[in-house]
Protein backbone atom coordinates (compact mmCIF):
# COMPACT_ATOMS: atom_id res chain seq x y z
CA UNK A 1 0.00 0.00 0.00
CA UNK A 2 1.64 3.41 -1.19
CA UNK A 3 2.29 5.84 1.67
CA UNK A 4 2.05 9.30 1.40
CA UNK A 5 1.74 12.75 3.73
CA UNK A 6 -1.93 12.37 3.72
CA UNK A 7 -5.05 10.05 4.41
CA UNK A 8 -6.18 8.02 1.68
CA UNK A 9 -10.17 7.76 1.51
CA UNK A 10 -10.86 4.22 3.03
CA UNK A 11 -12.41 2.55 -0.38
CA UNK A 12 -9.12 3.51 -1.98
CA UNK A 13 -7.04 1.46 0.39
CA UNK A 14 -9.91 -1.54 0.56
CA UNK A 15 -9.30 -1.46 -3.65
CA UNK A 16 -5.20 -1.68 -2.61
CA UNK A 17 -5.59 -4.20 0.03
CA UNK A 18 -7.77 -6.20 -2.51
CA UNK A 19 -5.25 -6.17 -5.17
CA UNK A 20 -2.52 -7.51 -3.22
CA UNK A 21 -4.46 -10.07 -1.25
CA UNK A 22 -6.35 -11.83 -4.68
CA UNK A 23 -2.32 -12.34 -5.27
CA UNK A 24 -1.68 -14.01 -2.13
CA UNK A 25 -2.52 -17.63 -2.68
CA UNK A 26 -2.07 -18.09 1.16
CA UNK A 27 -4.59 -15.83 1.56
CA UNK A 28 -6.89 -17.41 -0.98
CA UNK A 29 -6.26 -21.29 0.71
CA UNK A 30 -7.31 -19.29 4.07
CA UNK A 31 -10.94 -18.32 2.01
CA UNK A 32 -11.00 -21.80 0.59
CA UNK A 33 -10.40 -23.67 3.88
CA UNK A 34 -13.89 -21.13 5.35
CA UNK A 35 -15.87 -22.99 2.75
CA UNK A 36 -16.20 -26.24 4.14
CA UNK A 37 -19.23 -25.94 5.83
CA UNK A 38 -20.48 -25.67 1.71
CA UNK A 39 -18.52 -28.71 0.90
CA UNK A 40 -19.69 -31.04 3.67
CA UNK A 41 -22.80 -29.32 5.58
CA UNK A 42 -22.39 -27.65 9.03
CA UNK A 43 -23.63 -30.60 10.77
CA UNK A 44 -20.23 -32.51 9.64
CA UNK A 45 -17.81 -29.39 9.65
CA UNK A 46 -18.42 -29.27 13.19
CA UNK A 47 -16.77 -32.17 14.09
CA UNK A 48 -14.27 -31.60 10.97
CA UNK A 49 -12.03 -29.13 9.12
CA UNK A 50 -9.55 -28.59 6.69
CA UNK A 51 -5.83 -29.08 8.21
CA UNK A 52 -3.08 -28.34 5.84
CA UNK A 53 -2.28 -29.28 1.70
CA UNK A 54 0.11 -31.23 0.63
CA UNK A 55 0.20 -30.44 -3.18
CA UNK A 56 -2.42 -32.01 -4.87
CA UNK A 57 -3.26 -33.69 -1.24
CA UNK A 58 -5.91 -31.59 0.50
CA UNK A 59 -5.51 -32.87 4.55
CA UNK A 60 -8.92 -33.14 6.61
CA UNK A 61 -9.20 -33.62 10.75
CA UNK A 62 -11.91 -35.34 12.14
CA UNK A 63 -12.67 -34.91 16.01
CA UNK A 64 -12.87 -38.45 16.39
CA UNK A 65 -12.92 -41.85 14.88
CA UNK A 66 -16.83 -41.76 14.16
CA UNK A 67 -16.73 -39.03 12.20
CA UNK A 68 -13.34 -40.49 10.35
CA UNK A 69 -15.14 -42.80 9.21
CA UNK A 70 -18.50 -40.73 7.95
CA UNK A 71 -16.41 -38.54 6.16
CA UNK A 72 -14.47 -41.78 4.73
CA UNK A 73 -17.42 -43.28 3.70
CA UNK A 74 -18.51 -40.03 2.00
CA UNK A 75 -15.07 -39.37 0.59
CA UNK A 76 -15.28 -39.73 -3.31
CA UNK A 77 -18.47 -36.89 -2.84
CA UNK A 78 -16.71 -34.48 -0.94
CA UNK A 79 -13.83 -34.76 -3.21
CA UNK A 80 -16.40 -33.91 -6.16
CA UNK A 81 -18.05 -30.95 -4.14
CA UNK A 82 -14.28 -29.41 -3.63
CA UNK A 83 -13.35 -29.72 -7.11
CA UNK A 84 -16.33 -28.00 -8.02
CA UNK A 85 -14.86 -24.82 -6.29
CA UNK A 86 -12.35 -22.65 -7.90
CA UNK A 87 -9.82 -22.44 -5.79
CA UNK A 88 -10.35 -26.83 -4.97
CA UNK A 89 -9.91 -27.74 -8.67
CA UNK A 90 -6.64 -28.24 -8.07
CA UNK A 91 -6.68 -31.06 -5.30
CA UNK A 92 -6.46 -34.84 -6.58
CA UNK A 93 -7.51 -36.57 -3.23
CA UNK A 94 -8.37 -36.37 0.13
CA UNK A 95 -6.63 -37.42 3.73
CA UNK A 96 -9.12 -37.97 6.67
CA UNK A 97 -7.36 -38.42 9.71
CA UNK A 98 -8.38 -37.68 13.65
CA UNK A 99 -7.08 -34.58 14.78
CA UNK A 100 -7.61 -31.93 17.42
CA UNK A 101 -10.51 -29.37 17.31
CA UNK A 102 -9.55 -25.86 15.92
CA UNK A 103 -8.94 -23.43 18.72
CA UNK A 104 -11.33 -20.76 18.18
CA UNK A 105 -9.36 -17.19 17.97
CA UNK A 106 -10.61 -14.22 19.90
CA UNK A 107 -11.20 -11.57 19.34
CA UNK A 108 -12.26 -11.71 15.37
CA UNK A 109 -8.94 -10.53 13.49
CA UNK A 110 -9.60 -7.65 10.44
CA UNK A 111 -8.55 -10.60 8.13
CA UNK A 112 -11.93 -12.20 9.15
CA UNK A 113 -14.28 -9.59 8.86
CA UNK A 114 -13.22 -8.27 5.47
CA UNK A 115 -12.91 -11.31 3.98
CA UNK A 116 -15.48 -11.38 1.83
CA UNK A 117 -14.54 -8.12 0.46
CA UNK A 118 -11.75 -10.57 -1.36
CA UNK A 119 -13.42 -13.66 -2.21
CA UNK A 120 -11.57 -13.87 -6.27
CA UNK A 121 -15.06 -15.69 -7.07
CA UNK A 122 -17.11 -12.50 -7.09
CA UNK A 123 -18.68 -11.90 -10.12
CA UNK A 124 -18.48 -9.28 -12.65
CA UNK A 125 -22.00 -9.19 -14.11
CA UNK A 126 -23.53 -5.86 -15.34
CA UNK A 127 -26.37 -4.48 -13.32
CA UNK A 128 -29.44 -3.06 -14.75
CA UNK A 129 -29.75 1.03 -14.17
CA UNK A 130 -32.85 0.14 -12.01
CA UNK A 131 -30.46 -2.54 -9.78
CA UNK A 132 -28.04 0.28 -9.36
CA UNK A 133 -30.55 2.91 -8.24
CA UNK A 134 -31.65 0.27 -5.57
CA UNK A 135 -28.10 0.17 -3.63
CA UNK A 136 -27.60 3.67 -4.04
CA UNK A 137 -30.73 4.44 -2.27
CA UNK A 138 -30.49 1.60 0.42
CA UNK A 139 -26.89 3.03 1.20
CA UNK A 140 -27.92 6.47 1.58
CA UNK A 141 -30.74 5.49 3.74
CA UNK A 142 -29.11 3.42 6.39
CA UNK A 143 -24.80 4.16 5.82
CA UNK A 144 -24.61 7.28 7.57
CA UNK A 145 -20.75 7.67 7.29
CA UNK A 146 -19.44 8.23 4.06
CA UNK A 147 -16.25 6.62 3.93
CA UNK A 148 -18.01 3.45 4.58
CA UNK A 149 -20.86 3.71 1.72
CA UNK A 150 -18.89 3.21 -0.90
CA UNK A 151 -17.34 -0.43 0.21
CA UNK A 152 -20.73 -1.60 1.32
CA UNK A 153 -22.31 -0.69 -2.20
CA UNK A 154 -19.83 -2.70 -3.96
CA UNK A 155 -20.47 -5.50 -1.21
CA UNK A 156 -24.02 -5.26 -2.58
CA UNK A 157 -23.14 -5.34 -5.49
CA UNK A 158 -21.01 -8.77 -5.45
CA UNK A 159 -23.65 -10.18 -3.90
CA UNK A 160 -26.34 -9.35 -6.34
CA UNK A 161 -23.93 -10.13 -9.62
CA UNK A 162 -23.19 -13.64 -7.90
CA UNK A 163 -26.93 -14.10 -7.63
CA UNK A 164 -27.83 -12.99 -11.34
CA UNK A 165 -24.99 -15.63 -12.16
CA UNK A 166 -26.47 -18.45 -10.33
CA UNK A 167 -29.79 -18.12 -11.80
CA UNK A 168 -28.27 -17.77 -15.16
CA UNK A 169 -26.79 -20.89 -15.07
CA UNK A 170 -30.17 -22.44 -14.02
CA UNK A 171 -30.04 -22.49 -9.95
CA UNK A 172 -33.23 -22.73 -8.38
CA UNK A 173 -34.47 -22.72 -4.95
CA UNK A 174 -33.58 -25.38 -2.90
CA UNK A 175 -36.69 -27.84 -2.04
CA UNK A 176 -36.20 -27.46 1.86
CA UNK A 177 -34.84 -24.24 2.67
CA UNK A 178 -35.52 -21.89 -0.41
CA UNK A 179 -31.42 -21.09 -0.58
CA UNK A 180 -30.11 -21.06 -4.45
CA UNK A 181 -28.49 -24.49 -5.50
CA UNK A 182 -27.57 -26.32 -8.75
CA UNK A 183 -29.88 -26.99 -11.40
CA UNK A 184 -28.98 -30.92 -10.81
CA UNK A 185 -29.48 -31.08 -7.52
CA UNK A 186 -32.74 -30.96 -5.48
CA UNK A 187 -31.45 -29.62 -2.40
CA UNK A 188 -28.28 -27.09 -1.30
CA UNK A 189 -25.36 -29.11 0.50
CA UNK A 190 -26.51 -28.03 3.93
CA UNK A 191 -29.75 -29.49 3.25
CA UNK A 192 -29.01 -32.47 1.57
CA UNK A 193 -26.23 -32.92 4.44
CA UNK A 194 -29.44 -32.99 7.09
CA UNK A 195 -31.43 -35.07 4.82
CA UNK A 196 -28.55 -37.72 4.42
CA UNK A 197 -27.81 -37.49 8.82
CA UNK A 198 -31.53 -37.92 9.00
CA UNK A 199 -31.84 -40.92 6.80
CA UNK A 200 -28.90 -42.68 8.64
CA UNK A 201 -30.16 -41.79 11.86
CA UNK A 202 -33.77 -43.07 11.16
CA UNK A 203 -31.68 -46.93 9.98
CA UNK A 204 -29.35 -47.05 13.03
CA UNK A 205 -32.58 -47.12 15.06
CA UNK A 206 -34.11 -49.23 13.04
CA UNK A 207 -31.36 -51.72 13.48
CA UNK A 208 -30.54 -51.12 16.60
CA UNK A 209 -34.04 -52.84 17.39
CA UNK A 210 -33.51 -55.34 15.04
CA UNK A 211 -30.15 -55.76 13.93
CA UNK A 212 -30.63 -58.59 11.40
CA UNK A 213 -32.68 -56.77 9.31
CA UNK A 214 -31.29 -56.91 5.24
CA UNK A 215 -31.12 -54.05 2.77
CA UNK A 216 -34.23 -54.96 1.37
CA UNK A 217 -36.00 -55.08 4.58
CA UNK A 218 -34.51 -51.57 6.20
CA UNK A 219 -35.21 -50.21 2.42
CA UNK A 220 -38.80 -50.71 2.84
CA UNK A 221 -39.28 -49.43 6.34
CA UNK A 222 -37.22 -46.43 5.80
CA UNK A 223 -36.57 -45.29 1.94
CA UNK A 224 -32.95 -45.13 1.32
CA UNK A 225 -29.77 -46.32 -1.32
CA UNK A 226 -27.38 -49.01 -0.22
CA UNK A 227 -25.04 -46.95 0.49
CA UNK A 228 -27.06 -45.13 3.58
CA UNK A 229 -27.93 -48.90 4.52
CA UNK A 230 -24.04 -49.89 4.99
CA UNK A 231 -22.68 -46.66 6.64
CA UNK A 232 -25.94 -46.67 8.93
CA UNK A 233 -24.87 -50.36 9.90
CA UNK A 234 -20.83 -49.80 9.48
CA UNK A 235 -22.20 -47.06 12.70
CA UNK A 236 -23.39 -49.56 14.80
CA UNK A 237 -20.75 -51.99 14.11
CA UNK A 238 -17.93 -49.60 15.06
CA UNK A 239 -20.06 -48.66 18.50
CA UNK A 240 -20.39 -51.77 19.62
CA UNK A 241 -16.52 -53.24 18.70
CA UNK A 242 -15.57 -49.86 20.34
CA UNK A 243 -17.73 -50.67 23.53
CA UNK A 244 -16.27 -54.66 23.40
CA UNK A 245 -12.84 -53.26 22.73
CA UNK A 246 -12.47 -50.81 25.87
CA UNK A 247 -14.52 -53.20 27.92
CA UNK A 248 -17.57 -51.55 28.69
CA UNK A 249 -20.00 -53.10 26.33
CA UNK A 250 -22.87 -55.08 27.81
CA UNK A 251 -24.23 -58.65 26.83
CA UNK A 252 -26.90 -57.56 25.08
CA UNK A 253 -24.49 -54.98 22.53
CA UNK A 254 -22.48 -58.44 22.22
CA UNK A 255 -25.67 -60.43 20.55
CA UNK A 256 -27.20 -57.07 18.69
CA UNK A 257 -22.89 -57.12 17.17
CA UNK A 258 -22.78 -60.99 16.28
CA UNK A 259 -26.73 -60.52 14.89
CA UNK A 260 -25.38 -57.56 12.81
CA UNK A 261 -22.53 -59.66 11.68
CA UNK A 262 -24.21 -63.16 10.73
CA UNK A 263 -27.89 -61.22 10.18
CA UNK A 264 -28.92 -63.98 12.36
CA UNK A 265 -32.55 -63.07 14.21
CA UNK A 266 -31.11 -61.10 17.12
CA UNK A 267 -33.43 -63.45 19.66
CA UNK A 268 -31.97 -66.59 18.74
CA UNK A 269 -28.66 -65.70 19.73
CA UNK A 270 -27.75 -66.33 23.56
CA UNK A 271 -25.33 -64.72 25.82
CA UNK A 272 -22.98 -67.76 26.05
CA UNK A 273 -22.90 -68.07 22.25
CA UNK A 274 -22.00 -64.36 21.46
CA UNK A 275 -19.58 -64.38 24.31
CA UNK A 276 -18.20 -67.28 22.75
CA UNK A 277 -18.25 -66.51 19.14
CA UNK A 278 -16.29 -62.62 19.78
CA UNK A 279 -13.75 -63.51 21.91
CA UNK A 280 -11.66 -63.65 18.62
CA UNK A 281 -11.76 -59.45 18.77
CA UNK A 282 -9.54 -57.72 20.23
CA UNK A 283 -9.91 -56.03 23.95
CA UNK A 284 -8.05 -53.89 25.68
CA UNK A 285 -5.56 -54.84 27.65
CA UNK A 286 -4.86 -54.52 31.29
CA UNK A 287 -2.86 -54.84 34.01
CA UNK A 288 -2.15 -54.27 37.83
CA UNK A 289 1.23 -53.16 39.38
CA UNK A 290 2.81 -56.07 41.17
CA UNK A 291 2.81 -55.20 45.10
CA UNK A 292 -0.43 -53.01 44.54
CA UNK A 293 -3.51 -54.53 46.79
CA UNK A 294 -6.04 -51.69 46.18
CA UNK A 295 -7.61 -53.35 43.29
CA UNK A 296 -6.83 -51.06 40.32
CA UNK A 297 -6.19 -52.01 36.95
CA UNK A 298 -3.80 -49.54 34.75
CA UNK A 299 -3.92 -49.63 30.92
CA UNK A 300 -0.80 -51.42 29.29
CA UNK A 301 1.23 -48.64 27.68
CA UNK A 302 0.45 -46.13 30.14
Amino acid sequence: MKRSGKMEPASEALREAQDVLRRNDAFQFWLFRQRWPSFVGEVFAEESYIARRDGALLCIYATNSVWMQELLMRKAEILRRIREDPYGAQFRDLRVQIGPRPRALRPESPVDRLAPLYDRRKSRTPLTEGEEAWISRWADAHVARDELRGPIEELMRGALRRRKDELAAGWHPCARCGDLCPAKDRLCARCEAEEERQTRSRIVLLLKEKPELLYDDVRRAVPCTYRQFAEARDILIHRYRQNHYNRCGTEEERRRLLSLLTHRPFASITESEAKKILSALPVKKIYAPKGRKDGISYESGK
